[in-house]
């Protein structure tokens, strides 16, 4: 029997649903010829851009309007040109674990405003690299910046307002303060999607525009108001039309929306709901977008439980995308902020400040083994036995470099994935074996099983499902 991979992660609440784990794979959906409905495909993995880039936590990329990328990496702002290297452009006045906290950038064309939740904002010229803090009477700090219709626009930390400068200005005023009053919680993020700003709170969502008012450009879009607000702020990013955010309501947490035509639209399954509720902090939670070929992807990181999770916006389906240690442990993605630069999706290391290529093209994170992994959908028959003769992997295979002959390891589960047997190994052809299938025989008896292929190695590889001979028994 044909044996076809057509969801994501998942792994429910309860095994007896589904015990499916999607692991630095993502898939793509194949034309209605195609044997299979999609093929899976190991994500990009990381190049260092330059092994010379300054250490300290990676707190954030942007690409300012003209081109130019810039990192934040510890207390320090860095340009970065197009061979990779860096200069620093000025440092901001934060100590201890303020040096971890994501900040936040925009421009308006001339000047860069850099701002980290602190009372103090800071800003860089895009010409001279000219470094200051800012000192407007009217800057009372914040965690958010973005840019509309010539206004740069920032959140007040801890309240319900935002404010803007003049336009075409770095000069405030200010009367150019509003507060989001739909409902009475704080404003925790901002963003300017398709020329409007989307005032993300605790626990509900307003939506301005501007109306070119006097005494303050923007006000709320009439009859626009969204019920679900952000649990954790850093996890805000928009892409295109859509706006994405890990909320909460007034009535739980925990869900991930997507923003579009002034709706929220749940994305999270049940399944990635409970994974969440088991983590002992969603708050600290940071958003990522990357787009490479025909997909995008928003990818939502937790540092506090370790664990990374990627959405497809093509597909609709989340995989989790994680690294693995030297001792084989896995951890979360080793990226905490992207940005697109130079015609490269680049990504910042969160622990050292390290640039990365998201490279198809390369098979390992940095010199580290990465390990795909891909649970399968429940086998059963009636509620009988079954004995499996016969397991075949369809996979691309001999890829690998000369002298290589990478491997793939299937291992069971006879009690519904609650426990697995010990691994058995096959091979995935040295170079030029593309007609190779890897194949298991032999695999005993189960009333209900649950198959799950690992594998690593340097090669070009991808997974469409399996074959299956199996023949259901007596009882």
């Amino acid at each position: 029997m044909l044996l076809p991979l057509t969801d994501g992660f998942y792994t429910a609440r309860s095994i007896v649903a589904s015990a499916q784990r999607c692991v630095n794979l993502y898939g793509e959906k194949n034309p209605k010829s195609s044997p299979f409905p999609f093929t899976w495909y190991t994500r990009p993995r990381l190049t260092a851009l330059n092994a010379g880039s300054p250490f300290g936590a990676g707190r954030g990329l942007y690409t300012a309007s003209n081109g130019t990328l810039y990192a934040m990496v510890g207390a320090g702002l860095y340009r970065v040109d197009s061979n990779w290297n860096f200069t620093g452009v000025g440092t901001v006045n934060v100590t201890g674990s303020a040096l971890t906290t994501p900040v936040s950038m925009s421009d308006n064309a001339t000047t860069l405003v850099l701002v980290d939740g602190t009372t103090v904002g800071y800003t860089a010229d895009l010409s001279t690299n000219a470094f200051a803090t800012i000192t407007d009477p009217a800057w009372v700090g914040a965690d958010f910046t973005d840019y509309i219709d010539t206004f740069l626009i920032f959140n007040q930390p801890s309240s319900v307002f935002f404010y803007s400068t003049l336009s075409n200005s770095l000069t405030f005023d200010p009367l150019y303060f509003a507060g989001k009053a739909g409902w009475p919680d704080n404003l925790v993020n901002l963003q300017v999607v398709h020329r409007e700003i989307w005032l993300h709170g605790q626990k509900t969502t307003e939506v301005w525009g501007d109306v070119g008012a006097a005494q303050f450009p923007f006000a709320p879009l009439g009859g626009v108001f969204i019920q679900r607000g952000c649990v954790a702020k850093y996890s805000c990013r928009n892409y295109d039309l859509f706006t994405f955010w890990l909320g909460q309501d007034k009535a739980g947490q925990g869900l991930v929306f997507m923003g579009r035509a002034y709706n929220a639209y749940e994305i999270s399954t049940p399944a990635l709901t409970n994974e969440f509720s088991k983590y002992s902090t969603i708050s600290d939670a940071v958003g990522m977008i990357y787009q490479q070929g025909a997909h995008a992807f928003y990818v939502l990181t937790f540092p506090s439980a370790d664990k990374t999770w990627a959405y497809d916006l093509s597909t609709g389906l989340w995989s989790e995308w994680l690294s693995i240690d030297s001792n084989g442990f896995e951890h979360r993605h080793r990226a905490g902020a992207m940005a697109f630069a130079y015609g490269v999706n680049v990504a910042q290391d969160w622990q050292n400040g390290r640039l990365y290529n998201m490279d198809l093209n390369n098979f390992t994170d940095n010199g580290q083994s990465i390990v795909y992994r891909r649970g399968f959908p429940h086998m059963v028959h009636l509620g009988k036995r079954v004995a499996y003769e016969k397991f075949v992997a369809d996979m691309q295979t001999g890829t690998a470099a000369a002298g290589v002959t990478p491997s793939v390891s299937l291992r069971w589960s006879n009690d519904r994935g609650l426990t697995f047997g010990n691994p058995v190994m096959q091979t995935l052809g040295q170079t030029g074996e593309s007609l190779l299938q890897p194949a298991w025989r032999r695999l005993g008896i189960g009333r209900d099983r649950v198959f799950e292929l690992f594998w690593s190695g340097q090669a070009f590889t991808a997974l469409n499902g399996a074959f299956v001979d199996a023949t259901p028994l007596v009882s």
